[in-house]
């Protein structure tokens, strides 16, 4: 891990902000902006009160320090925040940032975060985790546009935010197992390709559907053009690979997708548009998916979760083969405490 640290940059500019080694001639601007109760409430490491001395002693021992490697976040020269990798021994790096909360909302966080990432990529480095709390809505935001993929929901194991409800993350940096799959996949009436914008209007208006809350665990509500956006730009992104579900007229239908995390059986999910339900697209989109992936290596086995208040997504599982592994319960946010099926699908 050292020598690929080594090769991180001490500034990086972006288009907007700088950045830079933290020195001590950034701790009193970043001594008011951290002594923040909101923003000591939703990091594990920041203390409350935090003094000018915090400052210091994290500039002069922790930021360059053996598990650490911080940048200070400059905005027009003016110290906004910190972002860096959390470097712990036998695991892959963990991003973390904090922004000054008159810098919310203008777009600094996922541009830092892209940016180190970017410099993650470079370096070397495999592959990077990162945590935020599950309620910390604009969090989990910034980390999904920089690429990181929702893994899992736990309670936090350290710091101040021990015990409480926390989303876990996970981007690969070195190409794995998504390289092998199809770029396109043709059915009889239907083909999984790469969704683009000119499916975005279409995507807007399917997805912005209250029925949809009922059946996802993720999509948006209300769903944005921004969100959209995302949509199309993270289809290829690490961790996961989505397809659109397009007709033969090639209008955009709904989504398909795996979920890619590093020791763990591939998940596969989907959505379809509300007036596209009940014509079996879903079970034609994902056997044909089954059989262009089941002689590719890691796609033996693939799981799916699915709830058990859908029971058409349920039949659309089991007749392509799928098996109930276990009934547990959801830890989705929406849809938290309902019962859940893992289900389990084995190559012929």
């Amino acid at each position: 891990m050292d020598s690929i640290k080594q090769h991180l940059p001490a500034s990086i500019a972006t288009e907007r902000l700088v950045l830079t080694t933290p020195v001590l001639d950034h701790v009193p601007e970043m001594a008011v902006l951290a002594n923040s109760r909101a923003i000591h409430e939703v990091l594990a490491r920041l203390p409350h009160p935090y003094a000018e001395s915090d400052g210091r002693f994290f500039v002069e021992t922790i930021a360059r320090g053996d598990s650490e490697f911080a940048w200070s976040i400059l905005h027009e020269g003016h110290f906004i925040g910190v972002i860096g990798l959390h470097l712990l021994p036998n695991q892959a790096p963990e991003l973390g940032y904090w922004l000054g909360e008159s810098s919310w909302g203008l777009g600094f966080g996922t541009e830092a975060a892209k940016a180190v990432v970017a410099a993650a990529r470079v370096a070397g480095f495999a592959a990077l985790r990162a945590s935020a709390l599950t309620s910390n809505a604009g969090s989990r935001k910034v980390l999904a546009k920089a690429g990181f993929i929702e893994t899992h929901e736990g309670p936090a194991q350290h710091g101040t935010n021990a015990g409480k409800p926390t989303t876990f993350m996970q981007l690969q940096l070195i190409s794995g197992v998504a390289d092998t799959l199809p770029v396109a996949v043709r059915t009889a009436r239907l083909t999984l390709r790469a969704p683009t914008l000119r499916d975005l209007d279409d995507i807007v208006r399917l997805a912005n559907n209250p029925k949809m809350v009922e059946t996802t665990a993720t999509l948006p509500f209300p769903f944005a053009d921004s969100d959209g956006r995302d949509v199309i730009a993270q289809a290829g992104g690490p961790g996961q690979r989505a397809w659109a579900i397009a007709d033969a007229d090639d209008a955009f239908l709904g989504t398909m997708l795996f979920k890619l995390v590093d020791g763990k059986h591939p998940e596969i999910g989907y959505w379809l548009g509300e007036p596209h339900w009940g014509k079996g697209y879903a079970a034609e989109a994902l056997s044909g998916l089954l059989d262009a992936v089941c002689t590719l290596p890691g796609f033996a086995t693939i799981n799916a979760r699915v709830l058990q208040s859908n029971p058409a997504s349920i039949r659309v599982l089991e007749k392509a083969g799928f098996i109930v592994i276990e009934h547990t319960t959801s830890v989705v946010d929406r849809h938290r405490g309902k019962p859940l099926l893992a289900m389990q699908w084995t190559a012929p």
